[in-house]
Order: C-alpha cells, then structure tokens, then sequence
C-alpha cells in the first residue's frame, strides 16, 4: 500500500489521501495553508494514514479532539471489496468508522478522508518533578484550563523518564516529567503554574524547529515511550488503560502507589468519544510471568480502570471481548470468503450465531474500480 501515498485533495480544514501516505506528509503539505492534523501517533514520522485507520487509536491532538473515532474526526472512506469482482465504495462517516480499527479485517482501505485543525505554533516542553503527585496536579492543571491552547500533554512516572537516552542529561535522574507541547500565545500560564506544582523547566523548544532536526518531544510520548524504554530494558511490557472521567486523578495516584514501581505511570491526557477530559494509561511493566500479568490487568479492572489488552490476537479480546455484528455485517458484505487478515476478527467464526444486516453500509456509493 506504500505506493498509495498521495494527497488527493486538501481543502479548507479537510484533506483526503491514499491510505499510504506518511502522517508527517500530510502535515507537511497541510500547515503551510493554515491546518494540521487533529490527532496523530508519536511514530507519524513512519506511520501511514492506513495504518492509523485499521489500527491506530489517536494521539497527539486527542486532548482537544479526541480519538480519531470521535464524531467529526473522520469524514469518509474509499474502500475495495475483496470479490470476483471487486467493489470500489466512498463509505462516509459514521459508517465509514465500521472499517475503523479493524486491523484490516473487513476490507481494502484505499483513501481516507480527515478534518483538519488550525495550525499553532507549538512550544514543545519537558518539565521536571519531585514528587508523583506533584507532576499529577501540573498535568492536570494544564489539562483543565479551558484557555490554555494545547496539542499534547503526559504524565511520566519515575524511572520513564531515565529511558530517554538523547534527554536524560538534562534532568536528575529519578524525577517525573511531564510533556506538553503548548501554544505560543498561552506559554505564559504555564509558566506560573510550574512553582505552584514545585516543578521546573528542563527542556523547552520550538516544534517546527524540532522537528526539522529529528527532535520532537512529540515521539517520547503516546506509544514511543515503549519503544524508547525497550531500547533500555527489554524485559518490560505495557498495558492499555482508561480512567475513569470522573475520577481519573484519584485512580492515577491511587494504582502508582499501589504497584510501587512494578507498573510505571505513564498517562495522557485526552478527551473521550463523548467529549470528557480524561486520561489513558500506557503503563509500563517490569514483566515476570504471564500470571502476574494478568494478575496486574486484573486488579486495575478491580479499580474501575479498563483494561485494553495489547497482548491478544484477537480484536475483540483487546476491547473487553464484545463482538460487534455490525462490523462482522461489514465484512460479510465486503469480504464474503473472509480472506482478509483471517483469525484476527473472533465475531467471523460465530457469524452464524449473530443477526447480521445484509447492507450495513446504507450511504456508500459505488465507484469505478479504476478510479
């Protein structure tokens, strides 16, 4: 799909493109007329536009828009049909958001089409904590001041932090951090609420600078924190957690001082589909067996957090085992021999069992295959 990597059309806060197109692509072509993507992964340096629809979640931008499966992200899709004679369908949203996160069980994504944000200019800043709490409340602070203009912020327990071998020498080690990237105009507030919080600045840079020369803050955030962590210590794992809206700061402290160490903080900050400010875990785990794991998983779910379980095959098993018949509908109609990622899509096997719609994708029409 790599050779599918052009722009077809970026418009007034919208762009439409193949599904092989690089997310930093698109952000290059589209800030220079004014707009930026709404949310990204911190690997869209490599990351194509494919791969976030049929298996990302959001990123950086989710904590003023949400994941990209909120109402508003995502405007259509042009999908393929495996068949004899394939099908080429502009599938609009919300059905086109059937396709979403499917891992590419239920067909052939060819282009999709975003809406697009106002472009700022970020201010990209690491700033340096004592004490857990502390680096919480900042976050949290950040997060809930409705003037305050931001594109990302996370939280990262102590020793995350010490895993960013390009960074590290900038701060003590043993310190929580929290990234924030901030608009220039609001820079200001956080500034007078860091001495409130007992934190201080360790790194602070011009995003478009920083990107120029490969060192945005952006990718040590949101699924690069693994990774960078990995390159350290390949014995850890990690999990996927979701706080509870209401009560998200309380279960973050409460869950960091319950493992002490065993599971590392590391949470960002979004809004939810229905549009709460809220926080989701990538925690970091000193892995020892499988039965810890799951004992782990287990006594978050004990606390009302939900657990999102990278570490399954199967795409309903990473999202509390609920199968969805109005996505195996969709594979039905577009994959009928089921040759599309076999295995992956659990609800397929038990089709039989399940009242599917025969034309789940009302609002698509049809195109030439050779369009």
């Amino acid at each position: 799909m790599t050779g599918l990597n052009q722009i077809v059309a970026l418009g007034n806060g919208t762009v439409r493109a193949q599904a092989g197109i690089r997310l930093a692509e698109i952000e290059t072509a589209a800030r220079p007329t004014g707009w930026e993507l709404r949310c990204m992964p911190s690997t869209y340096r490599l990351a194509s536009l494919g791969g976030l629809y049929g298996g990302g979640f959001g990123g950086i931008g989710s904590i003023n828009y949400g994941p990209l499966a909120a109402p508003g992200n995502v405007l259509s899709v042009k999908v393929m049909t495996v068949e004899p004679a394939p099908r080429v369908l502009t599938v609009p949203a919300p059905e086109a958001l059937l396709l979403h996160h499917a891992y590419g069980t239920n067909g052939i994504i060819l282009e999709v089409e975003l809406a697009l944000a106002p472009v700022h200019q970020w201010i990209e800043r690491l700033d340096v904590f004592d004490d857990f709490a502390d680096a919480l409340n900042y976050a949290n602070a950040c997060v809930r001041s409705p003037g305050l203009v931001k594109r990302q912020v996370a939280l990262l327990a102590t020793p995350i932090a010490d895993y960013f071998s390009h960074l590290n020498d900038r701060y003590r080690a043993g310190q929580h951090a929290v990234i924030s990237l901030i608009a220039e105009e609001s820079e200001g507030l956080c500034a007078s609420l860091l001495p409130r919080h007992h934190g201080s600045n360790a790194i602070r840079q011009a995003s478009e600078e920083a990107r120029t020369r490969n060192g945005s803050l952006m990718e040590y955030c949101w699924n690069h924190t693994t990774l960078h962590a990995l390159k350290v210590d390949n014995t850890l794992t990690y999990l996927q957690t979701a706080f509870d809206p209401l009560r998200y700061p309380q279960q973050i402290l409460q869950m960091e001082q319950h493992f002490a160490g065993e599971v590392m903080s590391h949470i960002e900050f979004l809004r939810d589909i229905e549009g709460n400010l809220t926080a989701s875990g990538l925690q970091l785990v000193r892995y020892t067996t499988p039965e810890r794991l799951n004992d782990i998983m287990q006594i978050f779910r004990d606390n009302d957090v939900k657990i999102n379980n990278p570490h399954v095959l199967q795409v309903e098993d990473g999202k509390q085992g609920v199968i969805r018949p109005d996505v195996v509908a969709v594979k039905q109609s577009l994959d009928p021999a089921g040759l599309l990622n076999p295995g992956k899509l659990r609800g397929w096997a038990l089709r039989d069992q399940l009242e599917l719609d025969s034309n789940p994708l009302t609002r698509a029409t049809r195109e030439s295959p050779t369009t």
